[in-house]
């Protein structure tokens, strides 16, 4: 069943510099496309299963209420809380709130993280 939302989104996913134990976490930006079909969302960057990557997968509610589910794998451990090993399997939630043409999701676990979408034409 389509909804209200069903088509191309821009996604620009940014997460904050962070302190942790050892030393300051830079911060970075990734965009990239989300497809909505039948109220499901689903964005890929990079190639999935390798470095520097990730899989979004999410419900859109009717209201525009989004819940999504984030798995990647870590790049550059200066990128990373901990300074873990490239490659290394990750996995967070996010929620938000998507209107007619834009939106914004938060990361709910870790560190502050920040999605912003805007509906293509």
């Amino acid at each position: 069943m389509s909804t209200a939302f069903d088509g191309r989104w821009a996604v620009s996913l940014t997460c904050e510099d962070v302190q942790d134990k050892r030393a300051l976490v830079k911060g970075y930006t990734f965009n990239f496309f989300a497809d909505i079909r039948d109220g499901k969302l689903m964005a890929q960057y990079g190639q999935s299963g390798l470095p520097s990557s990730l899989t979004m997968a999410g419900v859109v509610q009717r209201d525009g209420n989004v819940e999504i589910t984030v798995n990647g794998r870590t790049g550059n451990p200066e990128y990373t809380v901990g300074r873990v090993q490239p490659s290394t399997p990750y996995s967070y939630r996010m929620r938000g709130k998507l209107t007619d043409t834009s939106g914004k999701a938060t990361r709910i676990e870790l560190r502050p993280c920040e999605a912003t979408f805007f509906r293509q034409q």
